[in-house]
């Protein structure tokens, strides 16, 4: 068996890779009273790709863990394509089972999905706890290739692999093999998914002092340089200055010690520089401007005001301001003359570019009020900053602030639209929420708070309601409100045995009595022989009901004479003198 084992799992691991194994994903199914409910899929590239396999090796294990556990119907199973809908109403905690499948998500499905090795496993899952299997010879559920339209991708791209319910949290890791539209075997091992997603704040750059592995949402506390470099920050130097919905940003590195001093701005291929707005127009670049605020004369401003307003570069220095600012780029980059452009400014080749200044020479990349000036940029979108960053600390040693990142201006989001209800004067960007008042003056509402009757004539006319909703009703024959006339039906017909004086439409039930004086009767209450000279004459009896029977020769009511028969001949040696009728049984001696 071992070995038959070791076969069926080696097979697994050969192939020509044709079809792209796209990755794992999950998504809520369901709440349930025994935790959320998720289902968890296998993705691929390809329509046509088959999943025939999930599989354990030793060397590439299949773990599934839950930080709490897993919920396991009574009646469930571990394998999906065992579940039969059909018990749902009468054990509806079946439809929240945890199992795993290729495919088909119950009994009705197409995938008759088989197990080897996974015995120990399954039990441990069952049970409501994970497991991890790594052992030497494995495990795996698989089924026939090209057999189920269930383990093919469609259109979505997706084959169901778990239904998990849960309260905790999923890690799973597991091996995949499937087939692409030619029949060629592929393998992905190791593939993982967590779930539900669990933010963890803290600082993402890896190049930072304080750098945590474990974060997935950045806080904006990453520092740099022993805490020297805390950061980037923006402010609004000008709103709508030129008249067309643009506003002007500075942007500033900030520090904790004025003991530093910056000394470039720089990108590579690994370490990119941009500058990115997602306005229609870019950045605004003033005709008369330059690239670095150092080179912008104030004394221009007067003749050319929009200059003032021209977006560029720095390190510290505005205009006006003594500037001792260089520049080198890769000759094949176009980000300076993009940026002139109004277009956005990347640098992120092999070569790069940089903006820096001569270490000491001047005062210009020292903090001002814990700040370096980095730009000045005017535009009527969001300004994406990434940048990297060179200083000095207090002993002239160099430090490195890689991968910083701002987007700018933090704007609030609502509805932009003063004519809504719900208008926000402080949101910047419109998130389509805009809504406007119902005829009841329901903000967004759907006119159901005032909703009812208008028609004056309907029984359940409302004098309040403002909408009608369709509800009207009348009267019926009975004066109930909306009736169908049940309540008042009857026999209307006064000659009737049943006749209703309350009823006021007739429900064709009318009854007469019948001659034995029976409402509805039907005359056998009454019934009986009203002969007379009949031995079962009945004096009370109304009705001849046909019964009438007499006396026999011998006296019996309704006899056959046979009671009183015999041998009437005297002569005869067997003569009945008791017998009345001869039965001709006379004999002679």
């Amino acid at each position: 068996m071992k070995r038959y084992l070791l076969l069926a799992l080696a097979a697994l691991t050969t192939g020509i890779a044709q079809a792209n194994f796209v990755g794992l994903e999950s998504e809520v199914y369901a709440e349930s009273p025994y935790g959320t409910v998720y289902r968890v899929y296998a993705t691929f590239d390809s329509p046509t790709d088959e999943l025939v396999a999930v599989y354990a090796l030793e060397t590439s294990p299949m773990i599934v863990d839950v930080t709490t556990s897993f919920y396991q119907d009574a009646v469930g199973g571990p394998l999906g394509s065992t579940i039969n809908p059909a018990f749902f109403g009468a054990f509806p905690s079946l439809e929240f089972d945890s199992w795993f499948t290729i495919g088909s998500a119950d009994s009705n499905g197409t995938s008759d999905i088989q197990q080897v090795g996974m015995d120990a496993a399954f039990a441990l899952f069952e049970a409501g706890g994970g497991f991890n299997l790594s052992t030497f010879v494995g495990g795996s559920f698989f089924l026939i290739p090209s057999v189920s339209t269930d383990a093919v991708a469609g259109a979505d791209g997706r084959v169901l692999i778990a239904q998990i319910t849960t309260d905790g949290v999923v890690n799973m890791t597991m091996n995949f093999q499937w087939d692409d539209v030619n029949s060629n075997t592929s393998n992905s091992e190791g593939i993982s998914i967590s779930f539900p997603f669990v933010a963890v704040a803290g600082c993402t750059n890896t190049s930072a002092d304080n750098y945590d592995p474990a974060a997935t949402e950045d806080d904006g506390s990453c520092t740099f340089g022993g805490g020297l470099l805390t950061g980037l920050s923006y402010d609004i130097f000008a709103t709508d200055p030129l008249g067309t919905g643009q506003n002007t940003y500075r942007l500033y590195a900030d520090f904790s010690s004025p003991n530093v001093e910056v000394t470039a701005v720089y990108g590579t291929d690994t370490t990119p520089w941009h500058m990115t707005s997602d306005a229609v127009d870019g950045f605004y670049n003033d005709a008369v401007g330059s690239d670095f605020g150092g080179s912008v004369n104030p004394l221009f401003f007067a003749a050319f005001p929009n200059l003032e307003f021209d977006s560029w570069f720095t390190i510290g220095a505005q205009p006006g301001d003594a500037d001792g600012l260089n520049s080198a780029f890769d000759a094949a980059l176009t980000s300076m003359a993009d940026f002139n452009s109004g277009g956005d400014f990347v640098v992120n080749t092999f070569i790069g570019g940089s903006i820096f200044v001569v270490p000491g020479a001047n005062t210009q990349g020292v903090p001002v009020n814990g700040r370096v000036l980095l730009g000045q940029y005017t535009t009527s979108g969001i300004v994406d900053a990434l940048v990297n960053i060179q200083f000095r600390n207090a002993a002239q040693v160099s430090q490195y602030a890689e991968g910083l990142s701002l987007s700018f201006p933090q704007v609030g989001v609502g509805c932009t639209d003063p004519t809504a209800c719900n208008y926000d004067p402080a949101a910047v960007l419109d998130n389509g929420s805009c809504a406007q008042d119902d005829a009841c003056g329901v903000c967004g509402g759907d006119n159901s708070t005032c909703g009812g009757c208008t028609d004056a004539t309907a029984c359940n006319y409302d004098a309040a309601a403002i909408v009608d909703d369709g509800s009207c009703l009348q009267d019926d024959a009975c004066g109930v409100c909306g009736g169908d006339g049940s309540t008042c039906l009857g026999c209307t017909d006064a000659t009737a045995c049943n006749y209703d004086a309350a009823a006021i439409t007739d429900d064709g039930s009318c009854l007469q009595d019948d001659q034995c004086g029976v409402c509805g009767g039907d005359n056998s209450t009454c019934g009986g022989c009203t002969d007379a000279t009949a031995c079962n004459y009945d004096a009370a009896s109304v009705i001849d009901d046909g019964s009438c029977i007499y006396n026999d020769v011998c006296g019996v009511c309704g006899g056959d004479g046979t009671t009183c028969g015999g041998c009437t001949d005297a002569t005869a040696c067997n003569y009945d003198a008791a017998a009345i009728t001869d039965d001709g049984s006379c004999l002679q001696d």
